[in-house]
């Protein structure tokens, strides 16, 4: 600029003598003016930075690495919460990963105690965090952009636990398989020998994780299969579920090594079951009994438009239409259901948190947790769900 406006100025010839009348030669002072002054900005300085970004810091905590969480989008701005909405593994290891925290071993979150909770003045900042573990800040991070209706009672607390480097203390979580022969079983666990045995939920329960639950009861992990309960081999009700969103590399010690959730959704429908066989020959644990057929489910989308509304489902075309709860459901979940509307990859992507009115008749499924290939029957979900219909999920879906 400066340079073009200096080739402007002196390519102006006069055509005689006389001065340039007052209000040309006070438009030539304010251009020079202004471009002394961009020219004398400071590389580096406030005006040629970036934005101010996201700041985050663990309250309340004993430790450095333990508190409520808390962020806020700049240095000047106030600091708020993070509401637990959907909170996973993968929103906690990128929180910790945001603090500066490591998170190669895991990390542990849960919702706040009523003594932990922020203060009433605090806003919260962030809520239906959808991240894929890969971000380096929650900001990165898909979020609902709908107004919160959280609490404080929702906050989310978190503990960045250190990696396996630093990492010298022994565990003295005890594992177990009840109800099978010994190398297979109800899983259960509890955190000291003096605690009450509990159950572990299904929740994002995966290959890794079913390795290192063998591992953590001394069995062979190379031929570890795992699935739900059956009804005769749940937990009894006076049991507590002791780990819940378990997420294992698969080379951990013990299970408590893992990432996971502290404060459990689930019942007792939802308990895990683990076979550790010592090879692929030997006798498998019982098969549970057949479940209707997904192919059998039918899928809407309604009250919204061609390609977006409030999610609607049925086992089979007599059955009652009801509605799917947004607990846990995020992007892979909506495209999956997208695909169950309008057929196998005839969609391109989707998202959740669409504004519907809310729906009738039963709701179907609850805490839905889809892999790739699944139909949205076959996604691990609860069919006791714990939601109102005002939490039944909108979805849109994007079209090739």
């Amino acid at each position: 600029f400066c340079t073009l406006l200096g080739l402007f100025i002196f390519s102006v010839k006069p055509v005689r003598r006389a001065r340039a009348p007052v209000h040309m030669r006070l438009v030539f002072t304010i251009l020079l003016a202004f471009a002394s002054a961009l020219s004398s900005v400071p590389e580096g300085s406030a005006a040629a930075q970036s934005p101010p970004s996201w700041e985050y810091r663990l309250a309340g905590g004993s430790s450095a690495t333990s508190g409520r969480l808390e962020a806020r989008s700049n240095s000047s701005a106030a600091w708020g919460t993070v509401c637990d909405n959907a909170f996973t593994w993968q929103d906690a290891r990128v929180a910790c990963r945001s603090l500066g925290h490591l998170t190669d071993r895991g990390v542990l979150f849960r919702t706040v105690l009523a003594s932990e909770q922020g203060a009433q003045s605090q806003p919260i900042v962030l809520d239906g965090l959808a991240c894929t573990s890969r971000e380096s800040q929650l900001d990165e991070c898909d979020r609902s952009s709908a107004e919160t209706t959280c609490t404080h009672s929702r906050d989310v607390w978190l503990m960045c636990q250190p990696s396996r480097g630093t990492d010298t203390a022994t565990t003295t979580w005890e594992f177990r398989l009840v109800g099978g022969n010994g190398t297979y079983g109800r899983l259960e666990a509890r955190s000291n020998s003096s605690a009450t045995w509990g159950t572990v939920c299904d929740d994002y329960f995966n290959a890794p994780n079913a390795q290192v639950a063998c591992r953590s009861v001394g069995l062979p992990t190379a031929h570890a299969t795992f699935r739900t309960v059956t009804e005769s081999e749940r937990g009894a009700t006076s049991q507590p579920t002791v780990m819940d969103d378990l997420y294992c590399h698969g080379d951990e010690a013990t299970l408590d090594r893992c990432s996971r959730g502290v404060n459990e959704n689930c019942d007792h429908t939802e308990d895990i079951h683990v076979s550790c066989p010592s090879s692929a020959s030997a006798t498998p644990s019982p098969t549970p009994p057949p479940t209707p057929e997904a192919t059998s489910w039918q899928y809407r989308l309604v009250d919204g438009g061609s390609d977006y509304g409030r999610l609607e489902a049925r086992p089979s075309a007599t059955s009652h239409w009801g509605t799917v709860c947004d607990d846990f459901f995020r992007a892979n979940e909506a495209r999956v259901a997208c695909n169950m509307v309008f057929g196998d990859h005839r969609v391109t992507g989707a998202t959740v948190d669409v504004n519907v009115p809310a729906g009738e008749g039963p709701i179907y499924m609850d805490d839905v947790s889809c892999r790739s290939g699944q139909t949205l029957f076959q996604c691990s979900h609860r069919t006791n769900h714990n939601c109102g219909h005002n939490e039944d999920v909108g979805i849109r879906c994007v079209p090739p």
